[in-house]
């Protein structure tokens, strides 16, 4: 009896458990489902997508163009909105830029190249080349131009340009950089980040009533499982003093067989009264 009991126990916890697993899961979806905020930052929220043009000028009169930016669906990788650039032009002095790439030919060399808006550092490598006339052996003085009010529209990112790893100039504060140079490479570098906000983050908020709700719940079936416990306790005890009440009443003494066959009946013998001898007459 004691062993069906705690046997019967342990399949009531293990129910109790299962019940209060589920209640949690459930709440955690609901929480989920209706009104969940998860922390983050600036920083790490998709920016709203932007271009910016970059037209090169030289003292000369050549001039060059190219494009950088992000999209929403842009990759790291070669994608389509990455163009090549075009060969040398054949008319000097020239001007010839482009965003230096790892890509297989022709894809090297890009024009337009865009990195995808969710991205928190992101980098172009930019490189500058000044062809002079033939017997040209004078420097030139190039101006890089861009507006970046499109940017304004993501007040967190920062964008900067950089050569030899030094800062040149701030491009949201300012719309220009020159410099002089003759026939030399330049390779610049241009670093967009989106910076975190200064606001802390917003904290998980969960809604009070599947709260409520799942304490209510919990407590009922606590309440339940415990009457369930009493009733079969109650039932048992009830059976048991049944059971030994039966028994003492249906209960008789045991007596020896042997013993039974062996006892004589005592009954009481009638007392014998003596008859008196008869005479004989002689005849």
């Amino acid at each position: 009896m004691k062993w069906k009991s705690s046997s019967r126990t342990l399949h009531v916890t293990t129910i109790v458990l299962i019940t209060v697993l589920i209640g949690l899961i459930g709440m955690n979806s609901s929480v989920v489902t209706n009104k969940t905020i998860i922390p983050c930052s600036t920083a790490a929220s998709p920016t709203i997508p932007w271009n910016i043009t970059l037209r090169i000028n030289e003292s000369g009169g050549a001039g060059n163009t190219v494009v950088f930016g992000e999209e929403t669906n842009a990759s790291h990788g070669q994608d389509g909105y990455d163009r090549p650039a075009p060969p040398i032009p054949p008319i000097l002095p020239a001007i010839t830029a482009w965003f230096e790439t790892p890509f297989p030919p022709p894809f090297t060399k890009l024009i337009y190249e865009f990195k995808p808006s969710s991205s928190i550092y992101t980098s172009w490598n930019l490189s500058i080349l000044w062809l002079p006339a033939p017997g040209n052996i004078t420097s030139t003085s190039i101006t890089i131009h861009w507006d970046s009010s499109q940017l304004l529209k993501n007040p967190n990112i920062t964008l900067f340009l950089y050569e030899n790893n030094t800062i040149l100039t701030n491009m949201l504060t300012t719309n220009s950089y020159s410099y002089v140079t003759n026939d030399t490479l330049h390779s610049f570098q241009i670093i967009s980040q989106n910076q975190p906000s200064n606001n802390p983050p917003e904290q998980n908020i969960i809604p009070i009533l599947p709260l409520l709700i799942f304490i209510l719940v919990l407590f009922m079936a606590i309440f339940i499982v415990f009457l369930f416990l009493n009733k079969k306790k109650k039932k048992s005890y009830e059976k048991w003093k049944e059971e030994k009440t039966s028994f003492q009443i249906n209960e008789k003494p045991k007596t020896n067989i042997k013993q039974k066959a062996n006892e004589k009946p005592t009954t009481k013998k009638k007392p014998q009264t003596k008859r008196k001898p008869t005479k004989k007459h002689k005849r």
